[in-house]
């Protein structure tokens, strides 16, 4: 749906006319059916193959080698909570079974994981504090590509954290 919905957008001449923002429609996994389209789009997410964070880089040609294609969001955070539990297993030595030990290695684990998504902790209601970065669509040369905008809510935190009784 979202891939259409670009997509008409582009079509009906209105990205000539105002801006499309957007949250996880446009990003590397739909831009090869995109292409064009997109031009001008602006996404705000956690990732993209634009980041340039430690890690990411390798990242993408590791996925991209095994998979043959761009990664997803969704694959970042994936490898990020991958690396983050094996860090925690490691902290309680593969004892899983005391819960409580395994919450407080994962949590932990958080403060020292280093995301390919950048600054990353779990805030008191184990939520992720995390950047949320601007990302626009553009093309160079005849490649259509992301290029970070900025980052418009660093370190972001959920809205009800002060809510949470956890602490």
């Amino acid at each position: 749906m979202g891939v259409n919905f670009v997509k008409q957008f582009s079509q009906a001449g209105l990205m000539k006319k105002m801006p499309l923002l957007s949250a996880f429609t446009v990003d590397g996994t739909t831009l090869p059916s995109l292409r064009d389209a997109a031009v001008g789009t602006i996404s705000g997410a956690m990732w993209d193959v634009a980041l340039k964070t430690p890690g990411n880089a390798e990242f993408i040609a590791a996925f991209g080698k095994k998979y043959g294609r761009v990664p997803s969001h969704y694959a970042a955070v994936g490898y990020d909570t991958a690396k983050l539990l094996d860090m925690a297993v490691r902290k309680v030595k593969g004892n899983t079974a005391d819960k409580a030990a395994f919450v407080a290695a994962v949590k932990a684990a958080g403060a020292e994981l280093k995301s390919i998504r950048g600054a990353f902790k779990f805030n008191s209601n184990n939520m992720p504090v995390q950047n949320y970065y601007a990302f626009q669509t553009i093309k160079e040369g005849t490649a259509v590509t992301v290029k970070q905008l900025g980052t418009p809510l660093p370190d972001h935190q959920d809205a009800y954290v002060a809510l949470c009784k956890a602490k």
